[in-house]
């Protein structure tokens, strides 16, 4: 009998142990509810920021316009930059890769599946090539210095001008990334 009364002792003591076990959970979801009741009332009763208005972006000619005018679009970054079409008055064109210029002293290069460009320097008086060839560049895309320097452009020398310079990139001049030539 004592057994009995230790075992029904155990199990009074069981089921009184898994009440309290519901009744904590049955308080937990309640708080749930009630914090998830609060928090939408809040959110439909507090008015929405307004929304920011995008900025003004001026709109570009479309392609067909660009290439009617004898210009194009080369993305920059965030920006676009309208330059004369590369291909128009070029000296050659070649698995689209366009020659702007090519004289004795540099050539310039577009190349189109990288929409950059390359001036190579072949004259003895690098900087004075330099000069001409910026100048070429600038006055063959019709853009200015700034917007130049917002493009894709690789200023090397080629090794048969000077063979302590070349297999550099030397940019623009006028560029933030410019750099000089070494001493010859």
């Amino acid at each position: 009998m004592e057994k009995y009364r230790k075992s029904l002792r155990l199990v009074i003591i069981k089921i009184f142990t898994m009440k309290k076990i519901y009744i904590i959970a049955g308080i937990i979801v309640a708080l749930i509810v009630v914090l998830a009741a609060i928090l939408y009332i809040y959110k439909k009763n507090t008015p929405e920021a307004p929304q920011p208005v995008p900025a003004q972006i001026p709109s570009l000619p479309s392609s067909a316009e660009l290439k009617e005018q004898g210009k194009a679009a080369i993305s920059s970054g965030q920006e676009n930059i309208i330059i004369n079409d590369p291909y128009k008055d070029a000296l050659k064109i070649v698995s689209g890769n366009a020659e702007i210029k090519n004289t004795s002293s540099y050539e310039i290069v577009y190349l189109g599946s990288l929409k950059s460009f390359v001036i190579s320097l072949y004259g003895e008086n690098l900087n004075d090539s330099r000069n001409k060839a910026e100048q070429a560049f600038l006055e063959s895309l019709g853009i200015t210095k700034d917007e130049a320097c917002k493009l894709d452009v690789t200023l090397a020398v080629a090794p048969e001008a000077s063979k302590s310079a070349a297999g550099k990139n030397y940019g623009l001049s006028f560029c933030p990334n410019g750099k000089p030539f070494p001493p010859q």
